[in-house]
């Protein structure tokens, strides 16, 4: 992921040695708690070099370029690692939802300090707060409810149930969730 974002910008801004500034979170749940690992990354509106900042204003287009380049990532790796075959790669290249998508609907203007500080709580949520859970002691069902909608259901389990589903996603021991690059130097910084 920092490759590819790396690489975009260095095409964006036609600068060979730009580096932008990140902030990744790998999450592993979806809305209903099973198991769906994404990422969620902050990014700056341009990357630095050695000179300063460069802006980048990219388009829609160059989002599917960008799209583009992390699946081209991931699938070399996957093919590297003979995690698939070439034949799985090329029927997952023709599906619809290739389970790739870049999204960059959320902008933070420099002076809004709670804008940013919501954005990345969201980012480094918990799978699931106590507000989105409500259990019936009657029947021993964990009724889950949607992060958007309070009042929509998207999911109900039985106690035990629940309680593996959220097991699954206590990251192990030494885990690091939450990546952060400096915009010069290609190392994760500390923390």
């Amino acid at each position: 992921m920092q490759q590819s974002l790396t690489k975009f910008f260095q095409i964006g801004c036609e600068l060979k040695k730009a580096r932008p500034g990140l902030i990744a979170c790998i999450q592993t749940f979806g809305d209903t708690l099973h198991p769906h690992t994404h990422l969620h990354v902050l990014v700056s509106e341009g990357a630095f070099t050695d000179q300063g900042f460069h802006r980048f204003a990219f388009d829609p287009e160059d989002l599917k370029r960008l799209e583009t380049i992390f699946a081209q990532k991931v699938f070399a790796l996957l093919l590297k690692t003979q995690k698939i075959t070439p034949w799985i790669k090329e029927q997952m290249a023709t599906w619809k939802h290739s389970g790739f998508s870049v999204d960059a609907s959320v902008r933070i203007l420099p002076n809004d300090p709670e804008g940013l500080t919501r954005l990345l709580r969201y980012m480094a949520r918990a799978p699931v707060s106590k507000e989105r859970i409500a259990y019936d002691p009657t029947s021993g069902q964990v009724t889950l409810f949607s992060a958007k909608d309070r009042y929509r259901v998207v999911a109900t389990h039985p106690a035990l149930e629940f309680l593996a589903l959220l097991s699954l996603q206590v990251p192990p021991k030494g885990s690091h969730l939450i990546r952060y690059y400096d915009n010069l130097e290609k190392r994760p910084l500390p923390g």
